[in-house]
């Protein structure tokens, strides 16, 4: 793949690694979903080690001159690097969510195949494959982003914290929020979200619903006319 040469030729280069990232993201019909996050973690950190983030944290701070327009050109660079690297952040968050719930229901489906019960300690979370990770992820997130802003602040902190929770209403209703106030179309990954929301919830006619849909939404293939 040309992907794959080019990223051996240039190993640290933040913007040829984000595309890869965001070639990734845009795969549809994948089968093996938690391998597919997998790669997207393995991705989202080769573009986060690429990054001096140091340098960068340095350089966000400083104030530059309107006028000097070599230091207004590197501050750009810098931004769409912050962007980059707040993006690969981001994308690595969700894609530790959706092992930590797809683990989680294959889990279940298993005992259930045996009519076995899970007792779990209630002190740990209900998605605990590894949560320092995602912990850790968030840590790092919050010192690029605004926690403000409906896509980093509501869908990582309200959503995801909440299911990790255990508390599933409210991270449905708070997902809801973000698809009908978001100011772009909401990417499949939050309509994913939803969906596994509504399995482990229980409400498999509404689930049922929404994923008809989905085929509406995200069609495999767009008709020439």
């Amino acid at each position: 793949m040309l992907s794959v040469s080019l990223k051996s030729e240039y190993p640290k280069y933040t913007p040829l690694l984000a595309k890869i990232l965001e070639g990734l993201l845009s795969q549809s019909n994948v089968e093996d979903k938690i391998h597919h996050d997998e790669e997207v973690i393995d991705s989202a950190n080769e573009v986060v080690d690429s990054i001096d983030r140091e340098e960068l944290a340095k350089f966000i701070s400083l104030k530059s001159d309107p006028e000097d327009e070599e230091a207004e050109k590197n501050k750009k660079k810098m931004e769409i690097t912050r962007d980059q690297l707040a993006e690969a952040l981001y994308e690595k968050g969700l894609a530790l969510a959706d092992i930590e719930s797809l683990k989680g229901q294959e889990a279940s489906s298993l005992a259930s195949s045996k009519d076995l019960e899970i007792t779990r300690d209630q002190s740990q979370p209900e998605f605990g494959v590894q949560p320092d990770l995602f912990e850790e992820n968030f840590k790092e997130l919050k010192k690029w982003v605004n926690l403000k802003s409906s896509k980093y602040g509501t869908l990582l902190v309200l959503v995801l914290c909440e299911r990790r929770s255990g508390r599933l209403g409210t991270a449905l209703k708070a997902l809801n929020d973000i698809i009908q106030d978001d100011g772009e179309p909401p990417k499949k990954k939050i309509y994913e979200l939803k969906l596994a929301l509504l399995d482990e919830i229980g409400w498999s006619h509404l689930a049922i619903y929404e994923r008809q849909w989905m085929h509406v939404r995200f069609p495999a293939s767009l008709p020439l006319f």
